[in-house]
């Protein structure tokens, strides 16, 4: 079986994410895994670098989001995502805010220039 129609078979459940955010990706209806999701999530979740390329519109915030979620969930730490333009930036807090706001994590955006 291909890469392709293995993944179409699977959900978040197989990827080790921590329950909670589990119950959160299904609450905002997100089920199924894009396939950059499903290839660098769980070695994110090791605590792996990783660098993803994939198109626009394919998932890769929550690729590298989830994992920095589940860490910063777990450990109380801090994140950074540096961004080229404060659209994108925005665009990266909403989503983000969407799994890690029940969890009590808290975004800021800053922006610089003019």
């Amino acid at each position: 079986m291909s890469n392709t129609k293995q993944q179409q078979n699977l959900n978040f459940y197989g990827l080790g994410i921590a329950p909670g955010i589990l119950e959160i990706l299904k609450n905002i209806r997100y089920v199924t895994p894009t396939p950059i999701q499903y290839q660098s999530i769980p070695i994110a979740i090791q605590g792996k670098d990783i660098v993803g390329i994939a198109q626009t519109g394919t998932g890769k915030t929550l690729a590298f989001g989830i994992p920095m979620i589940q860490r910063l969930a777990s450990t109380k730490g801090l994140g950074l995502v540096l961004l080229p333009t404060r659209e994108l930036a925005l665009q990266i807090d909403a989503e983000l805010r969407k799994v890690g706001d029940s969890l009590g994590l808290r975004t800021a955006v800053l922006i610089g220039g003019v």
